[in-house]
Parts: structure tokens; C-alpha cells; sequence
């Protein structure tokens, strides 16, 4: 005969009952059964395997602490290895089935602490003692672990109906179902082994398990299931907070931040100060960085919104720059390219060679590189700032360019978007799409995302060309557009702001005329979205006001 252990008992096989607890929906039968209709079914179509079928148990109890709630269990025939656990509200009128009082603790053979059984809502599940290799058979469930203990937890359908199963029933005596001693099989298991456990669960099912118990909670609570639930969404931190802090804390605030650029209010504020359209910037959380029509570099204090310092050397407009720790990059419509050093604003090295202006800029710790309205792009030594070759191939200006892991995607005004291998400097593939010039572009090594005069936005795959989705919504060329593992920021000369679902390519956020000019510039991370303008503003939009970004990517 087949032995019932902790985990087996609490884990019910989903497999043979496959329910989704928190969709089945009561479906009432001539024959006084109650079927199940499964959210994946059409609406009002009930299911037809009987081991979602239930009748309403004849072995239940009223709860002493809570009369208006009553409590059923049945244990289950050694065929049907299924525990079905029943909870709801009764009715005004009495059933009409008989009710039979659950035996007292004092009817036991054994004596047992119910108080480490776990309860919801006033509602005690005993669990048998019974628990010979508990390791194996959590191990053998886990497969089931996710749906049949959710049902454990959740209020749901699941919980407020008997199961009966396609096996006959084996007449059990009342004794032989409910004398055996009970005890809370998760306190029972070593801790290793329930946190790992734990780890298969949703998000909202641990935070009902933190309720259930003191052991339940410290188990639900533990910082090594919390960073397993954190990494498990490809979040990122950048830096550790100092000291001691908490994998859920952290969890909490990065969910939040999400919520928030869906769903939450922002925060706009104003920085003004150049005298001319700000054409390029780039920030980080301590600094703000932008290039004017004016000539000149500015470094902000974004949140005082105030200028502490400028680099003035070009002889024409600053269309792009980029800065790391030790130097700051800036090309301008005078066709030249000036290296700064961060620290000193000195000026390390004029680059010449292109023979128009200078659109964009990139460079990592080995290459620079720039494309020009020329229709070339350049390839420098990011040490010794030595030309190392030219790329020739398109046919128009270049608009746009970006390097990772050497490798450069370019865009152009010939419609083409070229990917390069820096160390050959060949072509390695095209990719065809867009109806008219490509105004932006940026590329994170798997995805490449283009704007462009045809008004819309490709998603492509960089490994095989394909394109993914096309955004539409702008009704003017998108000049430029950021993006990270989740969302896509554009502007355009239609002077809205917009903010994409970057998986499904759905556009959740729309801040028309964000800028009383076309928009020239985007930049963003968790906590704001940064923008520059021809109005000669710039405007920061606090995307996440109040919430610790600080830490994410």
C-alpha cells in the first residue's frame, strides 16, 4: 500500500488534476456534481475529464473561531494520490447534507501540535506525520510543486472544492482517515531544502506564505529565495548598497520602478541655460552632460539644475558627444573631433580627417569611432588617438553609429543599416526594411533598434537580420530613440516623447508635445528620462520619483 509523505500530500500531483487554481470557475450539473471550468476553456464550457469533477464532501465541519466559515478534508484512496482541501463562506440557509464534527485532538493516539500547522484565514490543513524520505519525494514533485501548492495557499477554486477522482473510493473508516497524527511538513523539511522549495513559487504566493506561520514566514523571507526571484527576472545591479541589505528590499523597489513607468505619475522639470538647440547628451547619476548649437559643453546638476561647468572649443555646432572616466569625446559640424580630459577639460587631441560634419560618436577602452555626413565612417585608436582605417560602403550620410564587442552598426540616409567587423572592417550583413533614411540607431549586441524618416521603429534581431516588430505611432521622422532590456524611448520632430514595450513593441507611454520644438535627443535609465530639444531646454522626467533606483542597471 502507497504511503502518503509531506511533500507528496502538499505538492497533489498536479499532474493528476491540472488545474489552474486561480482561474476554474463552479459549474453546477444535473447529476448534483460540481464541475470545473479551467480558464484556458471556452467561456461556460465545462470539463469533461472526471478528475475535475466534485460532489460537495459529506464529511465537513464548522470552524470554532470563525462559525460563518466551514472546513472539509478528504483523504484519498491509495489509486488517486490527491488531497482535496475545501474552504468557503456558508450559506444563510443549512445544507442538506449531514455535518459531522472533525475529532478532537484528544481522539488521537498521538499528541500534536496544531498550532504548527499551517492556517489561513482561520482555516487549519493537517498534514500526515508520515514523511519516510521526505528529500526524494520533494525532489520527485518538483516538477508539480508550482500549481498543487499554490492550491495549498491561495483562496482559490481548487480550495473551495472536493475532487473526485476517476478511481472508485475505498470505504475508509472515519478512524482510519483521521486518526493518524498531523504535523506542518514545511518545518519539518531541513531549511536548505525548503527555501529551495520556495524558490518555485510566484511572487504573490510567497507573500501569502509569510502569513501562514512564524517557520513559513522565515522560510518565505529568506534573502537567498528572494535574489533567486530578483535574477530570475534578468534584473541587474549595478553596485551593491553598503553594508548589509535585503535581496527582498531590493526586489520590492526594482518591481515598483517597473510598475511605475507603466502606470505611475512622473515628475517634469526644466533646465535651460544654453543659448541655442542642445543637440546631444549623456548622464550618469551624479552628472549631466549636452552639446548646443551654441558651441559649447555644458556639465549640469540636473537636480539643482544648475551649470558648474563648460568646454568650449569647436567652431561649430557640438551634434554628438560621449564621455567615460578619463576622457569626454565631442564631434561638431566643423568637421573635427576633440578628445577632453574629464578631469582637467584640457584638450588632449583634435581628430581631422572627415570631410563634413561629424554626426555621432562611439568608443569603448580599445577603438573610437565616428560617421560623418561624408558618408564614411572612421575607426581611431582609443589610446593613441591614430586613425586605424575608413569604412566605406554607404551611400548617403551616416547618420548613426554604435560599437559593442567590436562590432559597429551604422545607419544612413540610403535606407541601409550596416553591420562591420572592426578587426577585418568588412560588411557583414545589410539589413533592408525601413521605407526612407534612418535618422538613429542603437545595438546592445543582440538587438539593434533603428528610428527613421518613414515615421516608424524597427526591432531587429542582430544575429540573423530578421526584424522583430515595427512601432508606429509617430507621425514625423523619430530623430532619436534609447533603449534597455525593457523599454524603447524615441523622440521625433513631432514633438512627442514616447515610451515601447521593447518584448511586444506596444506603446505604453505617449507625452505629446513634450518639447515646444522637434526633439533632437533621448537618454534614460531606471529612475528618469532626459531629453534635449531645438526649444534650447532640456527636461528631465522622473520616472520612478520616491523609489531607490540608484543601485540598477
Amino acid at each position: 500500500m502507497r504511503t502518503h509523505n509531506p511533500a507528496s500530500w502538499v505538492m497533489a500531483k498536479a499532474k493528476n488534476f491540472k488545474i489552474q487554481a486561480y482561474s476554474a470557475k463552479e459549474v453546477y450539473k444535473s447529476d448534483g456534481t460540481i464541475g470545473m471550468e479551467i480558464g484556458n476553456t471556452p467561456e461556460g464550457t465545462p470539463v469533461s475529464s472526471p478528475i475535475v469533477e466534485a460532489s460537495y464532501l459529506q464529511k465537513r465541519t464548522r470552524n470554532h473561531t470563525n462559525p460563518s466559515l466551514t472546513t472539509s478534508i478528504r483523504h484519498c484512496s491509495e489509486e488517486e494520490d490527491v488531497v482535496a482541501l475545501e474552504s468557503e463562506q456558508s450559506l444563510h440557509a443549512e445544507p442538506s447534507f449531514p455535518r459531522r464534527p472533525l475529532p478532537s485532538p484528544s481522539t488521537h493516539t498521538d499528541s500534536f501540535d496544531y498550532s504548527t500547522c499551517p492556517t489561513i484565514d482561520n482555516h487549519t490543513f493537517l498534514v500526515p506525520r508520515n514523511h519516510n524520505d521526505t528529500v526524494t519525494a520533494a525532489k520527485e514533485g518538483m516538477d508539480d510543486l508550482h500549481m498543487s501548492f499554490k492550491a495549498l495557499v491561495l483562496r482559490s477554486p481548487i480550495m473551495e472544492t472536493g475532487i473526485k477522482s476517476d478511481q472508485p473510493e475505498r470505504n475508509h473508516s472515519h478512524s482510519q482517515r483521521d486518526n493518524s497524527p498531523k504535523v506542518d511538513f514545511l518545518s519539518q523539511l531541513p531549511y536548505e531544502l525548503a527555501t529551495l522549495i520556495t524558490t518555485f513559487l510566484d511572487v504573490e504566493t510567497l507573500s501569502l506564505c509569510r502569513a501562514v506561520s512564524r517557520a513559513w514566514s522565515a522560510v518565505a523571507s529568506d534573502d537567498t529565495v528572494w535574489e533567486h526571484k530578483f535574477h530570475q527576472k534578468s534584473w541587474q545591479v549595478t553596485r551593491r548598497p553598503p553594508g548589509r541589505f535585503s535581496w527582498r528590499h531590493l526586489y520590492s523597489q526594482r518591481h515598483l520602478a517597473a510598475w511605475s513607468w507603466r502606470f505611475g505619475e512622473e515628475r517634469t522639470t526644466t533646465i535651460t541655460g544654453h543659448s541655442d538647440s542642445v543637440y546631444c547628451i549623456q548622464f550618469d547619476e551624479d552628472k549631466l552632460v549636452s552639446g548646443s548649437r551654441d558651441q559649447t559643453i555644458r556639465f549640469w546638476d540636473y537636480r539643482k539644475k544648475i551649470a558648474y561647468r563648460s568646454f568650449r572649443g569647436h567652431t561649430g555646432s557640438v551634434l554628438c558627444l560621449q564621455y567615460d572616466d578619463r576622457i569626454l569625446v565631442s564631434g561638431s559640424s566643423d568637421t573635427t573631433i576633440i578628445i577632453w580630459d574629464m578631469q582637467s577639460g584640457e584638450k588632449l587631441k583634435i581628430l581631422s580627417g572627415h570631410r563634413a560634419g561629424v554626426l555621432d560618436i562611439s568608443f569603448d577602452n580599445q577603438y573610437i569611432v565616428s560617421c560623418s555626413k561624408d558618408s564614411t565612417i572612421r575607426v581611431w585608436d582609443y589610446n593613441n588617438f591614430q586613425l586605424l582605417r575608413t569604412l566605406y560602403g554607404h551611400l548617403a550620410a551616416v547618420n548613426a553609429i554604435k560599437l559593442k564587442d567590436g562590432v559597429v552598426v551604422s545607419a544612413s540616409g540610403d535606407y541601409y543599416i550596416k553591420m562591420w567587423d572592426l578587426e577585418t572592417g568588412t560588411c557583414i550583413r545589410d539589413f533592408v526594411g525601413h521605407k526612407r533614411g534612418i535618422a538613429c540607431l542603437q545595438y546592445d549586441g543582440n538587438l539593434i533598434v533603428s528610428g527613421s524618416n518613414d515615421h516608424t521603429i524597427k526591432i531587429w534581431d542582430a544575429r540573423t537580420g530578421a526584424c522583430l516588430h515595427t512601432l508606429e505611432g509617430h507621425r514625423d521622422l523619430v530623430r532619436t530613440l534609447y533603449f534597455d532590456k525593457e523599454f524603447v524611448v524615441s523622440g521625433s520632430y513631432d514633438q512627442s516623447i514616447r515610451v515601447w514595450d521593447v518584448k511586444t513593441g506596444e506603446c505604453i507611454r505617449d507625452y505629446q508635445l513634450g518639447h515646444d520644438s522637434w526633439v533632437f535627443n533621448v537618454a534614460f535609465n531606471l529612475g528618469r528620462i532626459i531629453t534635449a530639444s531645438q526649444d534650447q531646454s532640456i527636461k528631465v522626467w522622473e520616472m520612478a520619483d520616491g523609489i531607490e533606483t540608484r543601485w540598477f542597471t
